[in-house]
């Protein structure tokens, strides 16, 4: 069933409802900005976002060339055609450079924050729920919520800049959804002082994407059983993490706390938060579905792919028009035989 008309209904209203947003919260966050000297700089995410997403961009066009020759040491050439062992070579070398980013990323933020009074058991802290949201919204967190943000922002506009250029997939709404969701969740929930939740469930989508990509960086090569041991850690990790403590870790305590923070911050948006988490929260239990799906045909098949890679002919035009030749020759000829025979 085609779920593009409903993704693109999904962003409409996640566009719309964030233009006003932004308007309906600027004049209460620039009030908060000049009271409160701890509060987050909206100029602060803006321009380090944008150099971020340039340094990323630079890195991973510079990595891809560097990545090439291990692409074709480890990638079967053999197996496609010219044209599609290129891209083969291309989307290697970036899910490599995205697993090595997740894995950093995610290691840096466990290390600073699994200590702090905020962070979830269930994330291996110490921390507890009330703490998520005291003191709001003159509220200071670890300084590396800060570069938690930033370096994620600059990634997701990053990744949306990559995907605006790149060739239009038949999964394009479904990866830019999710994409503009976490952009404008970043962006405003740094804007909002929201910095401690929203490491939380920074960190919660972060680590099952290490074992996402990894995935895809091997799922086209010879080594199935690291492909299978991947993709095994990404079910478990992505039901724990993203089914499970992402909820409860970040959602349950926002609904419950929404009462008494309207007491402090009642120029805030709720609604729009809510929304923007659980359309997040939705795609994550449709892409569970998807491993699923592709669990069963593994099973069934022996064979491991992934279903959002584009359908590519595994030959290029010349090479089916040359098998297709010599059959084509014979039928000619066995025509032109019968005719003589007449």
């Amino acid at each position: 069933m085609k779920l593009d008309p409903f993704f693109t209904f999904l962003l409409g209203i996640v566009v719309t409802w964030s233009v006003y947003h932004f308007f309906y919260i600027k004049d209460r966050v620039a009030d908060r900005q000049k009271t409160f000297a701890a509060y987050p700089r909206t100029y602060d995410v803006v321009s380090a976002s944008a150099l971020i997403a340039g340094a990323c961009l630079v890195i991973q066009s510079v990595g891809r060339r560097l990545l090439q020759s291990l692409a074709e040491k480890m990638l079967p050439r053999d197996r496609w055609a010219h044209q599609v062992f290129a891209l083969k070579q291309r989307r290697f070398s970036e899910m490599a450079f995205k697993s090595i980013y997740f894995l950093s990323l995610t290691f840096a933020a466990f290390f600073y924050l699994h200590s702090e009074s905020w962070w979830p058991k269930l994330l291996g802290g110490r921390g507890d729920e009330s703490e998520l949201f005291k003191d709001y919204p003159n509220q200071e967190s670890h300084p590396f919520t800060h570069i938690y943000f930033y370096i994620s922002a600059g990634y997701h506009v990053a990744c949306f800049i990559s995907l605006l250029l790149s060739p239009k997939l038949p999964d394009f709404y479904e990866t830019l959804l999710p994409c503009v969701c976490a952009m404008l969740l970043i962006f405003f929930s740094y804007q909002g002082n929201f910095l401690r939740v929203g490491s939380i469930i920074l960190f919660c989508h972060d680590f099952c994407d290490i074992f996402s990509c990894g995935c895809k960086v091997f799922v086209d090569t010879r080594h199935k059983v690291v492909t299978f041991f991947l993709f095994a850690c990404l079910v478990v990790s992505w039901g724990y993490l993203r089914l499970f403590a992402f909820p409860v870790a970040a959602l349950f305590p926002i609904f419950k706390n929404v009462k008494s923070m309207k007491a402090t911050a009642d120029g805030e948006d709720w609604g729009f938060f809510v929304c923007l988490l659980l359309t997040l929260f939705v795609m994550n239990i449709y892409w569970f579905g998807l491993m699923l799906k592709m669990c069963m045909h593994f099973c069934t098949s022996g064979q491991m792919s992934d279903l959002h890679s584009p359908t590519v002919s595994e030959e290029e035009p010349s090479v089916v028009e040359r098998r297709r030749s010599p059959r084509m020759a014979q039928a000619s000829s066995s025509k032109s035989d019968s005719k003589k025979r007449h």
